[in-house]
């Protein structure tokens, strides 16, 4: 099932505390996969198009990204979500 950006914050809103992580799954523009295991999510106080996301990357780096609330995300399972590099 595909959903939009600001389909992925209502999810996030919902998702409760307790249950397994909350990730977001990518390929990069040289074809490796990367992920996401996002911490939080706000929208952007600085710009009304997008949201903020804190999140730790395939690293466990800590950082933050924006997603567009109309970029595209595809639901795999549960908490875990599959969409193009942005």
């Amino acid at each position: 099932m595909k959903i939009t950006g600001e389909d992925l914050f209502k999810i996030w809103r919902a998702w409760p505390k307790t249950e397994g992580r909350f990730v977001i799954q990518y390929e990069t523009w040289w074809g490796e996969e990367r992920y996401l295991n996002v911490l939080d999510m706000e929208p952007c106080r600085s710009d009304d198009k997008v949201y903020e996301i804190v999140c730790h990357t395939n690293k466990f780096r800590k950082t933050r990204r924006y997603i567009p609330k109309t970029k595209e995300f595809k639901i795999t399972e549960p908490g875990r979500f599959t969409t193009e590099a942005w």
